[in-house]
Order: structure tokens, then sequence, then C-alpha cells
């Protein structure tokens, strides 16, 4: 089901993101809808890239936040949805290349496999869904699913610190 379920909340992500003013304040401080939905895309992509190199015998380290969404962040409304849904796309098409494949990603410094990635951008999804448009009944029923929190939990917790943004000293 992890295919299936990560679409799903690909959808939800991309319907929110539609009704949400991109100027909009959300609950990721400091960041607007648009960055958020820049976020997102730029990580599509960044996984994408990172699963083609895999299914080639090829890898390198992920990038780090600033300098994949900057490009993202510099575009239009229309345009970054369009980039949101082409990069969706490419990551669920070479997603499935990957599992049949059976080989591993090394994405922020830790080895995944297709599930994994699946499991992650589910996760990724139904959070930054929560930061556009806060504790409706979707993301209730989102949120309380235990394995998708405890992944995030795992996965975040594994994340080379060199790609998460430093925290400020509010964060502290």
């Amino acid at each position: 089901m992890g295919l299936l379920a990560a679409n799903d909340r690909f959808a939800r992500f991309l319907l929110a993101s539609l009704r949400t003013p991109f100027d909009s304040p959300t609950r990721c401080e400091g960041w607007t809808a648009h960055d958020v939905v820049a976020h997102v895309a730029a990580g599509s992509q960044e996984l994408a890239d990172l699963i083609d190199l895999a299914l080639d015998g090829r890898s390198r380290p992920t990038r780090d936040f600033a300098s994949r969404e900057v490009p993202y962040r510099e575009l239009s409304r229309l345009r970054l949805h369009l980039a949101l849904v082409r990069q969706g796309l490419r990551v669920t098409w070479l997603l499935s290349r990957l599992e049949r494949s059976g080989r591993t990603v090394e994405f922020t410094g830790t080895t995944m496999t297709a599930a994994e990635i699946m499991r992650h951008a589910e996760s990724e999804l139904v959070v930054h869904r929560y930061d556009l448009v806060g504790l409706d009944r979707t993301a209730r029923r989102q949120l309380d699913n235990a394995s998708l929190l405890g992944h995030a939990r795992k996965v975040v917790g594994r994340m080379d610190l060199g790609v998460l943004p430093e925290p400020s000293d509010s964060d502290i």
C-alpha cells in the first residue's frame, strides 16, 4: 500500500496548497505557503535525482535545503504547482523502478529502501499539509498514524545535520 498511500497524501497536499493563498503564514515559523510548497517540490526533485543516480549505480550527497529550494521559491504560483506535480510524478515513477530493482538510496546520510522512502514521503506530505491548513479533520486522521510519525522521528534522527537548517536561538 506504500505507493498508493503516498499518492493519496500527495493529492491531499496538492489540494491544500491550491486552496491556501501563497503569502499566508504557516506553522513553519518564518515560512509562507509558497515556501512550504517550494520545500516539498524541491525535496521531491532531490529524492528523484538521488533515486535516478542509485538506479544507475551512482550516488552523491544530499544537497542542503537552501541550495535545492532557492530556484523553486523564485517560481510563480502556477509554475511552482506545475513543478510540484511534475516532480511528484517523477519521484513516483522512479520509486516504482527502485522497488523492483531492490537497490537502496543514500539520503541525508542514511541508506533507505524504496519502502522507507515512500514512508518518508508520506510523512513529509502529512506534516507539511498540516503546516498549510492546520488541524482539520484530515490532519487529525493523518497525524494520528503512529507509523508515519515514528518514521519521521527515526529518519530525522538519522539525518545528516548539514542537510537540516541550523536551529535559531529561539529553537534551543
